[in-house]
């Protein structure tokens, strides 16, 4: 079957009430696609959505609204968007943020972290199926160039508590390298089933993304002569979409429309696997795709050994310490291995207040078996 945008083709675009993803929207919604967008706030969303039913003559563009710092709402996302469409063979997963200073997600995350890989890893998972079931289908994943200064993912401070960035630069490119390994990885967990993911870079694009940093704010306006305008960087997102050339074409990094290399961090498939199963359990997904909203509280309970990795932190390194790395055991009981996790995890927290020793703790590793 070759790849052709018609009115039955459902498309479902986030962070779609400004920027990028309104031109995105626009551009599938031009081609009469049926186009969900995706935004935080009601009104503006709505009106967006008006405006470009107006400009293409689509009828067949709606709304939905979610806050993409609240994984809850993620989850109403998904079931709104699975309960109004039997289809959906476009997911553009544009949505994102850069504050300036860290900031905490509505579920304690680092919000920067949590709105540009978890919500998208979690919509995509809560998505999944009916994905497949829609093939051919398409997942594209706004990443950026800025990927390439995040050297690895720092699982040992996924929240940057102890790394907090320049202007916000460090949390936005981790996040971003999170999306590329995250792209990645769901093309390897795809193979076969006639749905593909890519992700992007939309190019050096004028946006209000950087919202949050006056400074940056006043660049992006001085800059714009020598900016991309939103529908220029939209460009790359709507060739993934259409192009029919690009039928099967999946794990890929494009650029100015052309597939490109990534950083060398971006192509590690071990960690992209591990940062496949941490985000996981952030999300408190199981392999199925379902999520669990809470900690089991009834049923049976199985025996784990949970084994905490952490090491002296940086209190230690500027006394001119040595940082040593040690491991705490603890024997607990769970309902799953997340549940195990969360009480191990606890425990360790609890040990680490009582403790009188002068520096913290950093975890580096969770390690988790279920014991006989």
């Amino acid at each position: 079957m070759s790849w052709a945008i018609t009115e039955n083709t459902v498309c479902l675009v986030t962070g779609a009430s400004a920027g990028i993803g309104k031109e995105t929207a626009r551009g599938l919604a031009a081609l009469g696609a049926t186009v969900v967008i995706a935004g935080r706030h009601a009104e503006r969303t709505e009106r967006v959505a008006h405006e470009l039913r107006q400009s293409t003559s689509n009828p067949r563009i709606s709304h939905l609204i979610a806050n993409f710092s609240s994984l809850d709402e993620v989850v109403r996302l998904a079931a709104e968007m699975s309960d109004r469409h039997a289809k959906l063979h476009i997911l553009i997963n544009n949505a994102g943020v850069w504050h300036q200073h860290r900031r905490d997600s509505q579920d304690g995350f680092d919000d920067t972290f949590a709105v540009n890989h978890l919500a998208p890893f979690l919509l995509t998972r809560l998505l999944r199926h009916r994905l497949i079931e829609s093939a051919p289908a398409r997942v594209i994943t706004v990443s950026s160039t800025l990927h390439k200064l995040s050297r690895r993912i720092r699982f040992d401070d996924l929240d940057h508590r102890r790394r907090p960035g320049w202007f916000g630069l460090a949390p936005y490119a981790h996040s971003k390298l999170a999306n590329v390994l995250f792209s990645r990885e769901l093309a390897r967990r795809l193979e076969g089933t006639g749905v593909t993911s890519n992700c992007l870079h939309p190019g050096n694009v004028a946006t209000t993304v950087v919202r949050d940093s006056r400074l940056l704010s006043i660049g992006i306006q001085v800059g714009r002569l020598f900016l991309l305008t939103p529908t220029e960087g939209a460009r790359t997102s709507l060739h993934l979409a259409t192009a029919p050339e690009l039928d099967g074409v999946t794990g890929g990094y494009f650029a100015s429309c052309q597939q490109q290399q990534p950083s060398s961090a971006g192509q590690d498939t071990e960690t992209a696997s591990r940062l496949w199963r941490v985000s996981q359990a952030l999300c408190r997904l199981d392999d199925r795709d379902v999520r669990r909203t809470e900690a089991s509280t009834s049923g049976p309970k199985d025996r784990y050994e949970v084994t905490i990795r952490y090491r002296e932190g940086v209190f230690a390194s500027y006394a001119g310490l040595p940082v040593r790395t040690y491991s705490g055991v603890f024997r607990v009981q769970g309902a799953d291995e997340v549940e195990a996790c969360d009480q191990a995890r606890a425990e360790f927290e609890h040990l680490r207040r009582v403790s009188s020793v002068a520096w913290p703790r950093d975890i580096v590793e969770v390690l988790c078996r279920r014991l006989d």
